[in-house]
């Protein structure tokens, strides 16, 4: 949870918006996070014990890794990257 609640204090300050957030049936906790413009999403999973993140795109097969906090930025500009680039 307060890796969560973490995560959350630096979406609000940056402005990135949670799309969904949700409890599982393991006690984890799921927050989605997406780009409607140029298609693209990231869940950030929070495990009791561990943390993972999935991408989505149109334009490419679904990625999974075990997510820190250090790789935040890279992901949130990966989710924010114009279609142009």
């Amino acid at each position: 949870i307060s890796a969560t609640l973490y995560l959350y204090l630096i979406l609000e300050k940056s402005g990135q918006k949670i799309y969904h957030a949700a409890p599982g049936a393991e006690g984890e906790i799921m927050i989605d996070l997406r780009n409607e413009e140029n298609k693209r999403s990231i869940e950030l999973i929070f495990y009791p014990t561990r943390s993972i993140y999935v991408t989505f795109s149109d334009d490419d097969i679904p990625k999974q890794g075990n997510y820190s906090v250090q790789m935040l930025t890279g992901l949130l500009e990966w989710l924010n990257l114009s279609k142009r680039e």
